[in-house]
């Protein structure tokens, strides 16, 4: 009786080891499986980085005579808004032309953008075709046309607007005439005396940011 009372202790012992063994197998079958299925959820799901591009430099508009339309949208992006201006020197009867473009979205954009001018007559810039491409903004970023490379001279007697497209771009093969063209305000110039049009169709006093650009 007491053998065989042994022996059964010595069987539960061994059924004791045998089953933490199982388990432990079992546990560590199961931590494989996890780790390889956390291995395939990385391999599936690949952690994106974003690296933004340094947004392309400007100068902002200031000075006098400086007259801008309102902030419209491009046309075919819900992010990009632009605003047309025109700035006006009377003492030599000459005005630069150029655009505002600001990104209103959460990321990062690039653009495509084109600046010409009206006096009756749409006309490319007279320093020659103002288009710019790879323009990087940053979100809530506005970037600035260079005045310089659109300046017309000789404007006494005329009346004359900026017009101005701007379209997203990422691969660098848009039209920037799929936008929708933006017009600065109107002035007009006279032996010195400078109006404006407004939208009611007359010539008056010319006022900064206070009145639509009629377009």
């Amino acid at each position: 009786m007491r053998r065989a009372w042994r022996r059964s202790l010595s069987e539960r012992h061994l059924d004791i080891a045998l089953a933490q063994s199982v388990a432990t197998a079992v546990a560590q079958g199961a931590l494989g499986a996890a780790g390889a299925g956390a291995l395939d959820s990385v391999l599936a799901h690949p952690k994106v980085t974003s690296t933004l591009k340094a947004a392309t430099g400007s100068v902002p508009f200031s000075g006098e005579n400086l007259y801008c339309g309102e902030w419209r949208s491009s046309g075919p992006s819900t992010t990009l808004q632009l605003a047309s201006c025109v700035q006006v020197k009377t003492a030599d009867s000459s005005a630069t032309f150029g655009v505002m473009v600001r990104n209103v979205g959460k990321s990062q954009v690039v653009a495509r953008v084109q600046v010409k001018y009206t006096d009756g007559t749409q006309r490319d810039c007279p320093q020659g075709n103002y288009q710019r491409k790879d323009v990087w903004i940053n979100p809530q970023g506005t970037w600035f046309s260079d005045q310089g490379q659109c300046s017309v001279s000789d404007l006494n007697g005329k009346h004359f607007q900026a017009v101005a497209w701007a379209v997203e771009d990422p691969d660098g093969s848009g039209d920037v005439m799929n936008g929708t063209v933006r017009h600065s305000p109107h002035p007009s110039l006279k032996d010195g005396q400078l109006t404006c049009r407004y939208d009611d169709g007359t010539w008056r006093t010319c006022t900064t940011f206070e009145y639509g650009p009629g377009d």
